[in-house]
């Protein structure tokens, strides 16, 4: 982020004129700017890069504004040959910059399409993790319902044999009556 920083400073505090020259900062800067957002950064180096991914945006404009008006006056002086061979370098240039751009939104679409693809089966993974456990507490309350009643049936057959064993005592010690 430092190199980006400093070069977008002496970027903008050049007096650089010549179009060749000018091209070749603005590519070396967008290359490092594109290497930036593919890194993964935090928030903060976010809005740092979007600040002088701006500020390089508009130097850039300005200085190709003035590299236009003096290419207007160098114009008028060229002979067509020439000035078609500036245009198809032009076209060149910028054909070759709308294959990276697309080249990158090719590779945008890819990781979303994979981070999208990710997202389904962790939210899957997710909603049978939910049901497992809707699962399990159902059969943990059919557990202790079960318990429940075998306690209580014991309970109860453990008195009627109390009940029955003290009456069989009762009858020994009583047994005239």
């Amino acid at each position: 982020m430092q190199q980006l920083t400093e070069l977008v400073n002496q970027f903008t505090n050049s007096e650089q004129t010549d179009e060749q020259t000018l091209r070749k900062q603005i590519s070396t800067i967008n290359e490092i700017i594109q290497m930036q957002k593919s890194k993964t950064i935090d928030k903060f180096d976010e809005i740092q890069l979007q600040y002088l991914q701006n500020t390089f945006d508009n130097q850039v404009k300005l200085k190709l504004g003035k590299l236009n008006q003096l290419d207007k006056e160098k114009i008028s002086n060229m002979s067509i040959i020439q000035v078609l061979d500036q245009i198809n370098r032009v076209m060149s240039e910028e054909n070759e910059r709308a294959q990276n751009i697309l080249t990158s939104l090719r590779e945008s679409t890819d990781v979303l399409r994979t981070i999208g693809v990710s997202h389904d089966k962790i939210a899957t993974c997710a909603e049978t993790g939910r049901g497992l456990v809707n699962n399990i507490k159902q059969n943990e309350a059919k557990d202790r319902l079960i318990i429940g009643s075998l306690f209580f049936v014991f309970i109860i057959v453990s008195i009627w044999i109390i009940f029955k064993r003290i009456r069989n005592v009762l009858k020994i010690f009583f047994f005239w009556v």
